[in-house]
Order: structure tokens, then sequence, then C-alpha cells
């Protein structure tokens, strides 16, 4: 019988808590937060009496409680600190799919009065699904004839997340016969297919690997990828070819299983078994695969399974037309679901709050009702009423689909103790449909008479040390209501004892009236206790009367110390002091301080350390201090247990105990350590930028906070600076800019290391950057020229010119003499031996490298200098417009030579004298290969 009562108390009470999403006019508090998904069960979310205005103390005296939706209670309300959290774990995509935004309704129900609080709680999306296939690798069929621009739709990946964090985008690995291309259907789903660009030969190259990338647009990037297998059939020349690309037919949702909707047809140019065509899906998901059948020698497409516009209201399906030799074509079929009316109205009781006072104002909320509708527009149109029509209560419209039974007039018990209320719901459809709920309303009696005692005052005796748990006294209340309101229960009001609450002493049964003495009372403490006693009946609001006690105690002696601190729990623990390690002889550790319930001599108390993990090491004082006799060795021991005795005065003595744990805790005297006094690291040139360049480490041997170490550049020089970085936790040093071995070849960078005390370690990172070949030769040609004018004297300024060209020109050439003469002794390569040939200057042209035509000239050469003094090589020349284009500097023969022809061997006799004259140094290089 309690079980079955029990079950139907639950029963009412998730009725009670079922889904409530309305908004009347007793609903106030609109709250809105905001969480990502796959959050810990605990986490925070909001905090419901701060954001609602409400005070901590009515979530438990208004019986504050949130309404349930469903079988799964997400959220939970801790009412002792008024925090709404996670209940339960929460999958955006598992709750609402691909909806753009998921919100969930929380529902705050206060008692006392009835009023309810409604919130949303948004779950963000987060990147924790990565686009996939649904196989790992697919094969396409194509014949070689395969005209140019033929398209070949692939299987879409899917993505459960939304937004940014769905697919994006589809990528395919490079290759010259195809190329990707990506549409984006009706439904905003991107749909990839493959377009021929190049025609294909099976003789040349039979088969064709592609890889299918699909990402999604997190941070990071999630990507899926498939196998796409094309392979090259021969022969048949010409594909089936569709009448239509895309077929749209609209059918009702009530069509009979098996019904044709519609008719695809293709043709084929071929004849004999190249023009016989087959029908086929083409990658169909599982669910359509269930609601359509496509025969594949008709092309008739028929239903196979009920559909439902609630279910889905479109559908969009590839369809393949092959013939025998291979060949196919493809087309789209859409299918929209035009609605019928074929849902009749469900009505859901949300929230019923049965039974109801019969002093209820007019407007007081009986139940609250969801109808819904599962058809759309008018089909899916509700409209409601109470039956019968005499009852004095009413519907309200409240939100949407919500509606709310209220009084309409004043209820008397007397007359009706309980309504059976029948609520009538009918859509708008052709015919209409409609359905019925019925629910019951009891009426309880209003509570206006208080309990009365049968004494107005009561003197009760106990004596002292008395057995805990003694029976001292029975008193009684009567209340003359009914039902609940004649129950009674009896509580105690604090009394005079306000320095310990009276309830340590007495407690009094709240069904019976009987009063218990908790513990012994000590006659030398107090003599006598005041307090009232409460009855209380079960009514709401409940009344309830008071009658004053006076506990007179009888005297006897019999009472030990008791150690109030160090306090420890009442589970007989040890308690826990701490001192730091550092602590010097005479720390105070801790103060003792005890209490005997006694008077006079018995209670004198002095203290003693009755036991010690390491003796010696603590003292107590003279005035109950705990002491620190030695300096505390953390390494050796980390906490020490100590047992404290209290000695009364009394005859025979008394004791009390305690016991202490004193824990040593840490001090920051330990300094970072690196692991390294110098990091060595070689880096190569043109690293790209993120690249980890090594990861400094630093231990502490200290604890906790002393032991967390951040790092940091402390000495670094401007241009380094800008092209590393350090990360502060983890000391990881990345390269942030370009690093370039021609600009600095060697870098140098002090690294602290400090800890959450302030101590801090330093060390040194030194780079070597590596060389890499990028950059090619350079050769560089000086002409030097000054304008003249025309009437400058006779040897005025041209004798300097001449004087100061011809030194320039000999010191040049003696730095290159010097210079060859320098390699020639190091190398002793007989190809400089070249160089002093008769025959330099035999030979017009330059004979190109053997790599030459590799695109590859080599970065050392050696460089000939030959001057022939049968020639005068300073000559004026007249200036030159023409750009010489860099081809015709190398002419190539068998000579070995590289000669810039800038015909300088031929000088001119004369010269005529132009407004402007420039004076121009042609020097002929001879550059041996």
């Amino acid at each position: 019988m309690a079980d079955t009562q029990s079950r139907q108390d639950c029963k009412r009470r998730a009725l009670f808590c079922c889904i409530l999403v309305t908004v009347w006019e007793k609903v106030s508090g609109q709250i809105r937060y905001s969480i990502p998904e796959e959050m810990e069960i605990g986490s925070f979310v909001g905090n419901i009496v701060k954001d609602l205005g409400l005070d901590l103390k009515e979530l438990s005296d208004r019986g504050v409680s949130l309404v349930a939706r469903g079988r799964t209670q997400y959220f939970g309300l801790n009412l002792k600190n008024g925090h709404l959290f996670v209940n339960e774990r929460m999958d955006r995509e598992q709750i609402c799919g691909h909806i753009a935004k998921c919100v969930l309704n929380v529902e705050v129900l206060a008692e006392n009065p009835v009023k309810l609080y409604r919130g949303e709680v948004e779950i963000k999306d987060i990147n924790d699904n990565s686009p996939s296939f649904p196989e790992n690798e697919s094969v396409l069929e194509i014949s070689e004839y395969t005209v140019r621009g033929t398209r070949f739709p692939l299987e879409k990946a899917h993505d459960p997340d939304v937004g940014l964090n769905s697919l994006q985008n589809y990528k395919c690995s490079q290759d010259s016969y195809f190329i990707l291309n990506v549409e984006t259907g009706d439904d905003g789903v991107k749909y990839p297919e493959l377009i021929l660009e190049t025609s294909l030969d099976r003789e040349h190259q039979a088969v064709h690997n592609l890889i299918l990338t699909a990402t999604d647009g997190g941070d990071p990037v999630k990507s899926g990828s498939s196998v796409i297998r094309i392979v090259v059939l021969d022969g048949n020349d010409n594909a089936p070819e569709f009448t239509q690309s895309v077929y749209k037919v609209s059918v009702k949702e009530d069509i009979p299983v098996d019904s044709v909707v519609l008719r695809v047809t293709a043709s084929d140019r071929d004849e004999g078994i190249n023009a016989q065509i087959k029908y086929s899906f083409l990658k169909i998901s599982e669910r359509f695969d269930k609601k359509f059948k496509l025969d594949s020698e008709t092309g008739d497409i028929q239903v196979t399974a009920k559909l439902d516009f609630e279910e889905f209201a479109f559908y969009e399906l590839d369809i393949q037309a092959r013939d025998e030799g291979g060949l196919s074509a493809h087309s789209k079929v859409l299918i929209e679901i035009a609605d019928v009316n074929n849902h009749i109205p469900e009505i859901t009781i949300t929230s019923s709050f049965s039974p109801i006072a019969e002093d209820s104002l007019i407007g007081a909320v009986i139940a609250i009702l969801n109808v819904h509708d599962r058809d759309s527009g008018e089909n899916g149109e509700v409209t409601c009423s109470i039956i019968p029509e005499s009852l004095p209560f009413k519907l309200e419209r409240s939100f949407d689909n919500f509606y709310t039974v209220v009084t309409d007039r004043a209820l008397d018990r007397e007359q009706v103790s309980e309504y059976n209320i029948t609520v009538i719901a009918t859509d708008r459809g052709i015919p209409p449909l409609s359905s019925n709920k019925t629910f019951f309303v009891e009426v309880l009696d209003k509570n206006d008479n208080r309990p009365v005692f049968d004494q107005k005052h009561y003197t009760v005796y106990i004596p002292e040390n008395s057995t805990p748990g003694v029976s001292v006294f029975h008193m009684k209340a009567n209340d003359v209501d009914w039902k609940e309101n004649v129950r009674v229960t009896y509580s105690i009001i604090e009394g005079d004892r306000s320095e310990v609450p009276l309830s340590s002493y007495i407690s009094i049964n709240s069904e019976t009236g009987t009063l218990y003495a908790l513990r012994s009372f000590d006659y030398e403490q107090f003599r006598e206790i005041w307090f009232q006693v409460q009855a209380q009946d079960g009514g709401s609001p409940p009344l309830s009367s008071n009658v004053s006690v006076t506990l007179f105690i009888l005297d006897q002696n019999d009472n030990s110390p008791h150690i109030l601190h160090p306090s420890f729990p009442t589970d007989g623990s040890t308690g826990v002091e701490l001192a730091p390690r550092s602590s010097e002889p005479g720390y105070l550790v801790t103060k003792v301080v005890a209490v005997d319930a006694d008077s006079g001599q018995n209670a004198w108390l002095s203290y003693q350390l009755l036991k010690a993990t390491e003796p010696g090491l603590f003292s107590v004082g003279l005035h109950s201090e705990l002491l620190l006799e030695k300096p505390l060795d953390r390494e050796k021991r980390r906490y020490h247990h100590l047992v404290l005795t209290a000695v009364d005065g009394g005859d025979p003595v008394r004791t009390g105990t305690a016991q202490v744990r004193v824990n040593v805790t840490d001090a920051n005297d330990n300094p970072p350590v690196f692991t390294e006094e110098i990091y060595k690291v070689s880096l190569r040139e043109n690293l790209p930028k993120g690249s980890l360049v090594l990861q400094v480490k630093a231990t502490d041997t200290d604890e906790g906070l002393n032991a967390e170490i951040m790092y940091s550049f402390s000495n670094i020089p401007d241009n380094a600076r800008k092209l590393f970085n350090l990360d502060p936790r983890t000391g990881e040093i990345t390269v942030t800019g370009p690093l370039d071995f021609e600009e600095v070849k060697f870098y140098q960078a002090n690294v602290e290391a400090k800890d959450g005390g302030g101590l801090t370690a330093h060390s040194k990172v030194q780079i070597q950057i590596l060389d890499e070949n990028d950059n090619a030769p350079v050769i560089a040609f000086t002409i030097i020229s000054n304008p003249v004018p025309e009437d400058s004297a006779p040897g005025t300024v041209l004798f300097y010119l001449v004087l100061a060209l011809a030194l320039i020109s000999f010191l040049f050439l003696l730095t290159i003499v010097a210079v060859l003469m320098m390699k020639f002794r190091r190398s002793m390569n007989p190809t400089v031996l070249r160089c002093f040939s008769p025959s330099l200057y035999s030979k017009s042209s330059a004979r190109c490298p053997p790599n030459y035509g590799d695109g590859i000239l080599p970065y050392s050469y050696n460089r000939c200098l030959a001057i022939n003094s049968g020639k005068n090589y300073l000559k004026f020349l007249k200036p030159k417009d023409q750009t010489v284009i860099a081809q015709n500097i190398i002419s190539n023969d068998n000579s070995g030579i590289l000669f810039l022809s800038n015909d300088c061997s031929e000088p001119k006799s004369e010269i005529s004298v132009p407004d402007k004259v420039s004076f121009a140094l042609d020097a002929c290089l001879l550059f041996g290969v």
C-alpha cells in the first residue's frame, strides 16, 4: 500500500513538473544563458536567484523547483546557493540536429503563491565532429569516349555539427583529367561532382585514383577523406541521356504505398546491348531508400513506405541511367510532400495544481495544457473549450499552443468537493479533427482554527547528569479543523539559553509532543531553562499557538573537561593545524581552549602534551599555548600527530583529550633550476613561421604555487625579439619571423624562469642559422661617366679626369692580379693557367658550362683578366641608347671562355663631340669556366 501511494505521488510530481513553456499573467522573469555543448555534469550555468531577483531563503520557503521537460532533465537547481547547473551530458547534435539555434527552455516554478519564471539556455555548438563519408572508397566506371565537360556526381560527406563547424567545402587531389566542382542544393547542402577536363585514353592510363577531402569551418579545421577510384572503360561511345536534367513532382503525404510517383526516362543513341538502359538510385541515403523504390527497367519511382509531411517535407534523389556498355547519365528527382489533415490534436496536461483551496482567488491556475497538431497551416491550427460550460472554470491562451485552466468564480467545497473537467481541442482542417482530455480537481477546506494546548503554562523537573534521550514530559494540543488542517506538529522555540542552542539540550517529538533531554544537564552551569513550545497545524498557510515551559535542573556533580580548540570533527578524526617549515623555536602553533561544565575547583584546568610523534618537538605553555621547541624539517616529516589532555582540579581528577595533526607547510626556499645552462640549436634559414626551435625546461622542488614556473626572455636583442617567441608556460621557443643566414648567422638570448614565490633562474639560448642555397650569383658592371661642358677651356678638366681614370684602372687591375695569385697559390688549379694563355683573345665567344642546359649555373667561377698592351682600352666612345639584351651578351664556342661582348675590342678612331660628352670606361672581362 505504501509503495502504491509512493508511486502515485511520484506520478503526480512528474505530472506537476512536465514541460512548461508558457507565459501568462502569473509568468515573469525572462532569463537567458548560453553554454557550449559537452560541458561536464555539475558545471555552473547561471545564478537563478540573482538573475530573477529572488531571495535565497525563498528557494526552500516557497518550494522553488525546476519544471521537468521530457524524460531527460538536462539542468538541476541547487537550493543552497541558487545555482543552475548541468545535470546531464548535452550533445547538441542529438538534441537539436541541424537546427541553427539550439535552445532549451528552463522553467522555475515557485509556490505560495504560484509563480512561473521562464528562461532559455542556448546550447552552443563546438567542433566535436569531423566530416565523414559513408564509404572510404568509391568506384566510378567511365568510358574512354566520354566527352569533355561530362559531370559525375560524387558521394557527399556528412558533418553533424552546424554553422561554421559543419561541412564547408570539398577539395580533390591534383589530376590532369578531372576537376572538382561543388554545387549547393536548394536545401543548402554542398554536393561534390567531378568534371571531365581532358579526354580519357584507356590505353594510356586505365585507372585514376583521386582523394576527395571534406573540410569544416571549425577552429581547428577538421576533415575527412574518401578515395575515388576511376576505371576507364573501353568501347561504348554514347552515354544515355535523360529527358530532363531535374524532375520535379508534388505528392500528398497520404499517397498509398506502392503508388508510382513519376517515371524517369533516358535514351541511348547506341544500338544493341549498349542501348539497354538500367535505372538506379545514386548513393541514396538509408532513410530515403526505405521511402522510395526505382524500377530498373521502366524508370518508375514508387512509394515503399508511408510518407509524413511533418517528418520530411522535401526529398532530393540522385538517379542514374546506365547502359550495358558502362556509360551512365545522371539526373535529380525533387519530390515535394503536400500536407493533409491526417493528425488529430494532442492534448497534454503539463501541470495540474489539484487539489485547490476553496478560498482561492478568481483567476487562480488550476492546470496548464499543451495542445499540439502535427499538421501544418490551417490543418495545424487548434481551438480549445471546456465542457460542461457550467463549471466555474475557463480557458486562457497564454503562449503559442499553451492554455491555462483558471477559476472563473468562487469555489465552495461544502457544495462541490470535486470537479470533472473535460477539454476539447479541434483543428481547422476539412473535415476538422478533434480530441479531448479529462482531469479531476479536488477542492480543499480552508484552515481557520489554531491548535490549543491543554495548559497555559508547563513546569518540568529533571536531575542533572540524566541519561541522554530520557523522556521529560508530554504535552498535548488539539485542532478542530479537518483532514490535513487537523494534523498538529510540535517544535521548540529558543528560550533563555542564548549562549548554547536550546536544540542541543531539549528536543520534542513533532508528532506526539513528548519532550526529551538530549544531553546531561549541569546544575552548576544553569539551574533552569525557559523556552516555548509551538504547535502548528498542517494547513496552508499553517496556523499555530505557543505555550511557555520552565525546566528546573536538580543538582548532581559529574563533569569532565571538554577541549574546544583545537577543534576536531565529531566523528573522532584528528583536527588539523598548519605550521610553516621555516618556523623558529617558540612559534605559536595553536591555542588550547577547554571548558568544564562544573564550577569552583572542579573547573580549574591544566594542560599537558600526552603523546607526540616526535617527543621534544612541541610543548604546552603555562597559558595553554602549543609552542614549537625545535625547527621543523619538512623533508623528514610532513606532519606530526599530537594528543592533548586537559585536567580539572576535582577529586577524583577528570580529564579530556583531543588529537591534533600539525601539517608542516612548504616555504619557497628552492629557486627553479634549468636542465641546461646553455641551450644550443642549429636552424636552417627560411624556416616557416610557427616552427618549434627548442623547449627550455626548469624544475622546482617546492610544491603548489611555489612550483609553478613561468618563462620569459630576460635579455634578447631587438632583431631576435621579432623573430622568436617564448611560450611563458611550456617554455617552447617558436619562429615568428623570416630567418636569413646572409643577414644574421647567430642569435643569443637570456631566458628567465620564475616560480610563484618570485625566485628566478637564468639560462642562455644560442641559435646558429645554417645557410641554404637560396641566392644566385650576381655579376656587377660599373660604368663611370661624367659630362663635360662644351665651353670648358682646353686641358682644364680632361687632364685630371684622364689621370684619375688611369690611376683607378691601375689599382683595380693590380687588385685583381693579387687576388688571382693568392688563389693560384692556394688551389694550384691548372685551370687558372689558362688565364695566361697567349690565345686568350683568339676566340670571341664563351663556352657554356656542362650543366648550363639544366637551368642551373654554378656558384663559383675562375675569373681571368687579360690585358692587351697593344690596344688602348680607355676610349671616348659614342653613347649607346639601345638596351643590351642579356642573351646577346654571352656567345658560345669551343674556346672555353665566357666573353662579355660589348664591342670594346675595336675602339673608334674618330669621335664627334656632341653637345654633352659622356666618358665611359669599358673593361673586357674574361671568365675562365
